[in-house]
Formats: structure tokens, sequence, C-alpha cells
């Protein structure tokens, strides 16, 4: 999954920041793209938002996905699941035209 970027300015989080993340449910809840396992309570970190330039756009591919607001991410398999995640105080992020985030911290509630 790719961030297209439309705003460039990386910001910091000066509170926790309430986000959306579609997940898949098993015995473990993990991303349905990256198949990144998530554990409750935990934080996990990416190192720095990484950049890709194509020539007629640019996009972030490392960082963690999410959405400010839970009825604009679309789902296409109806087992996946939305959960409530936050951008921990802290965290750098940038938010783009289409409502997402990334972010190089989160956490699931």
């Amino acid at each position: 999954m790719c961030f297209l970027i439309t705003n460039k300015k990386v910001q910091t989080a000066t509170e926790d920041i309430i986000c959306w993340k579609e997940v898949e449910r098993g015995e473990k809840i993990f991303s349905p793209y990256r198949r990144f396992v998530y554990k409750k309570g935990k934080v996990y970190t990416r190192g720095c938002l990484r950049k890709k330039e194509y020539k007629m756009f640019n996009v972030l591919n490392i960082g963690f996905h999410s959405y400010i607001v839970r009825k604009d991410i679309l789902r296409f398999i109806d087992e996946w699941s939305v959960v409530k995640f936050i951008i921990p105080k802290g965290a750098r992020y940038l938010i783009n035209d289409f409502n997402e985030y990334i972010s190089n911290q989160i956490i699931m509630k």
C-alpha cells in the first residue's frame, strides 16, 4: 500500500491522534496488506518516513497507514474489521487529500 503525497509537510503530534485502520482478525490481528501483526496497547515504531519519487507523483510506502475518518475506509473483504488506533504524541506524520495518515508510530487501542 502506498500513501500518495499531496501535503509535503511532516508534522509532529502534539497530542495523541485517534485514527482508524482496517485489520484482519484470526488468532492474531494483522494488517491485510503487509501482514503486520498488532497487539493491543503496544507502541510500534518504524524509523523514518521514506519517500519514493515517480515522474507524476510522490508516494510514501514505509510507515503506518491509517485513516482520519472511519467512514472513509473502503472495506474490500467482509471479514476485515475497522479498529481504532492512536498516533501517539511525539510521532511524526503526514496527512493527504484522501483523509489518510502515514506515521512513524502507531498503537492499537
